[in-house]
């Protein structure tokens, strides 16, 4: 979400129906700050090949990255971001989802971290990871939050995560972005295909979504996600 102070621009280069960003209902104005949201499939994807796509992005002030492996990942991804404008990034893990975590790469000339937790208490499952949210100060000086989502897969669960992530941001009065894979079965109109966990995350208009510019329609083999083969 975002409020008062701030102008977030949202980017988007995941390819995937699952990635998304809301912002709150609050006006937005000022320093622009760049989030971009990618699910980086780590359980059948090239860290090598996602990275070379981080390192050829330039002015990326947050990376948010969905279904990463923990193991040795995090540091390559953030070594690789910042590659891209020559500044290093500094990379915040989440602790739940076992190979499929939430991480953040925050640059930190830009971004300054005032605290970060994971929102255990939101309805998730054993093998998903819960929200990973964040306070950042932003280059105008203003703190905003970032909560980086993963929601289910499971129909009925994502309906009640998406009403948890709803009441959470009920009544705050900071600027707030939330991103990452919802599996609102994009492209599929506006407002995207899940109707129901769409109208719970919205209900209320605490929440803004913000429709993509364009959608990309990608025909894979088998074998292969959009972040690389084998």
């Amino acid at each position: 979400m975002s409020g008062n102070g701030n102008r977030i621009r949202a980017g988007a280069i995941a390819v995937l129906a699952a990635a998304g960003l809301a912002v709150s209902a609050a006006s937005v104005a000022g320093d622009a700050v760049s989030i971009v949201a990618f699910n980086v499939e780590s359980d059948g994807s090239s860290d090598y090949v996602i990275g070379e796509q981080l390192a050829a992005s330039h002015d990326i002030d947050l990376w948010i990255l969905t279904e990463v492996w923990d193991h040795k990942w995090p540091g390559r991804l953030a070594e690789a971001a910042g590659r891209a404008d020559g500044m290093p990034y500094e990379r915040i893990l989440g602790t739940t989802g076992r190979e499929n975590r939430i991480l953040l790469l925050y640059r930190p000339d830009r971004l300054r971290l005032i605290e970060t937790s994971e929102l255990t208490d939101m309805p998730h499952g054993k093998r998903e990871a819960a929200p990973l949210s964040a306070r950042f100060q932003g280059p105008d000086g203003e703190p905003f939050d970032v909560v980086a989502v993963h929601f289910s897969k499971n129909s009925k669960r994502r309906i009640e995560q998406a009403e948890a992530l709803n009441a959470w941001a009920a009544g705050r009065d900071r600027p707030a972005v939330a991103a990452g894979s919802f599996f609102f079965d994009l492209p599929i109109g506006d407002p995207p295909g899940s109707v129901d966990a769409f109208a719970a995350l919205t209900a209320g208009d605490h929440w803004r979504w913000l429709t993509p510019v364009s959608y990309t329609h990608l025909t894979l083999p088998t074998t292969c996600t959009p972040c690389g083969c084998g």
